[in-house]
């Protein structure tokens, strides 16, 4: 064995990892040559330090940290775009219904109306339905029930 082939091979020879024939020839070559003895007890000396250290404990777990940033940064967003969204949908809400009981109050007259055109037929009841459906006209709006007890 030369020596950079034993060099190759200390490491392995360290982690148990060779087979019997490789570390009989290999201790021979490191008991005859003292310059791969010396590689030998360097690897062999780290090795040991590395494995006496005691692993620092931290309190740091990237999941955890990750998850609370998210949960931040939703806080920091999700109100206002709820409140902004909740306040747009009553909005709509309130212009709809706005809408609908003028438009119904337009279409629909109310009670009063009704019961002048019932007084006007009453008051009118002499006059010929000729001259009576010249007084309709299309500017009051008469529901279908009017209509009928007006029309012969």
């Amino acid at each position: 064995m030369n020596c950079h082939y034993v060099q190759s091979l200390i490491s392995a020879f360290i982690d148990r990892e060779l087979d019997a024939d490789e570390k009989r020839e290999l201790r021979r070559h490191l008991i005859s040559c003292s310059e791969c003895n010396v590689e030998y007890q360097d690897i062999q000396k780290i090795k040991t330090c590395l494995e006496n250290l005691i692993p620092e404990s931290y309190d740091f777990d990237p999941m955890i940290a990750l998850r609370s940033r998210l949960v931040s940064e939703a806080n920091e967003f999700i109100p206002t775009s709820l409140h902004l969204l909740w306040w747009g949908r009553l909005g709509l809400v309130a212009a709809g219904l706005l809408l609908f009981f003028l438009s119904t109050a337009a279409l629909f007259p109310s009670e009063p109306n009704s019961a002048r055109i019932a007084q006007r037929r009453h008051s009118s009841s002499l006059v010929s339905p000729v001259s009576y459906d010249q007084n309709i006209s299309i500017d009051h709006s008469v529901n279908i029930y009017q209509a009928s007890s007006i029309l012969p």
